[in-house]
Order: C-alpha cells, then sequence, then structure tokens
C-alpha cells in the first residue's frame, strides 16, 4: 500500500512540475499564450555589445534628472532627508542633470562645522535617494545656501530647466564636491 500512495505522489508532482503545454498551432485569429517551445535565433543586444559612447548615452539618460518634474521632486526629497539628521535644522537643495547641491544650518545643539563626516551621512541618504546624483556639493555658506533656495524657487515657480541646470552649474564651479 506504501508503494502505491508514493507511486501517486511521484507521478503528480512530475505532472505539476512538467505541465503541459502544446506544439500545435492556434486556430486561425487566435492569439497563442502559451510560451513558445521554440528557441529564439535572435536577441538584442546586451549591453557587453554595445559601444562604450552607447553605454555612456543609456546611462546617463537613465540616471540623469532630466526635467524641471524631475528636479523639483529630486530636491525636495534630499532636502527632506537631509533635515531628518540630527545635526541639522535646515536644508535646503537644488538638483539638475547629475549634480546636487545642498544648504545646511545646525541645530543649537551641534557645536561642530561641516566636516567630512556630516558631508557622508549627507552624501548617503542623496544616494539613496537619486543614485543617479554624482556629484554632491555640500556647504554650510549662508550666501550659497541662498543662491540654492533661489535656483529651488525657479523650479517651484515652472523655471527653465536649462536655466537652472546653468546656473546650478555656474554656483558650484567654486565649491568642492564631496568626494567617497
Amino acid at each position: 500500500m506504501k508503494k502505491v500512495i508514493i507511486f501517486t505522489l511521484c507521478a503528480s508532482a512530475a505532472l505539476l512540475l512538467c505541465g503541459c503545454t502544446t506544439n500545435a498551432d492556434p486556430a486561425p485569429g487566435k492569439v497563442s499564450t502559451s510560451p513558445s517551445t521554440a528557441p529564439m535565433t535572435s536577441a538584442a543586444p546586451s549591453a557587453t555589445t554595445l559601444p562604450d559612447a552607447a553605454k555612456d548615452m543609456l546611462t546617463n539618460t537613465v540616471n540623469k534628472i532630466m526635467g524641471t518634474d524631475d528636479a523639483l521632486k529630486a530636491s525636495q526629497e534630499i532636502r527632506d532627508a537631509v533635515s531628518k539628521l540630527t545635526e541639522i535644522d535646515t536644508a535646503v537643495c537644488a538638483a539638475a542633470g547629475d549634480s546636487a547641491a545642498i544648504g545646511v544650518t545646525y541645530t543649537s545643539t551641534y557645536q561642530g562645522k561641516m566636516d567630512d563626516r556630516l558631508r557622508g551621512m549627507i552624501y548617503a541618504r542623496v544616494k539613496a535617494i537619486h543614485p543617479g546624483i554624482t556629484t554632491i556639493y555640500v556647504t554650510d555658506d549662508a550666501a550659497q545656501s541662498n543662491e540654492i533656495a533661489s535656483l529651488y524657487q525657479m523650479l517651484q515657480s515652472g523655471g527653465s530647466y536649462e536655466t537652472v541646470e546653468g546656473s546650478l552649474a555656474s554656483l558650484t564651479a567654486g565649491m568642492e564636491p564631496y568626494q567617497e
């Protein structure tokens, strides 16, 4: 009796694992929903077969911030995440392309200044929110923070993305980016 039960279980398991497929053509006018068993003769080019310029173009296009809406969303998310750090009282952010500039003020309990530890924590938050941002500028200078806030205001008011991106590039030209 045990042999019959074991045989029945094995047979039903084999049927479940194998499934039922057919190689028959569907009736005219009907679309087949079963997977094809015929091997694929052509495949899309993989990333390894693309020229380096095409790889860079695809990677940069996917990861970069590419418009006012994307820039505004990324800037808001980064600002909110950085503001949650215990050392930071307020934060402003303007992000465009693959860059983000962040201005911060400290809480009254934080007695330090901008250092690599704090920049590293900010960098980690930015990368977690938007991995396409590769260049991050962090400042505690009030004048630079005001300029960053102005760029954010331009994004909010629907200003030209190209203008914001160009202004961000000229603002950060004199700043040192954080290097991981």
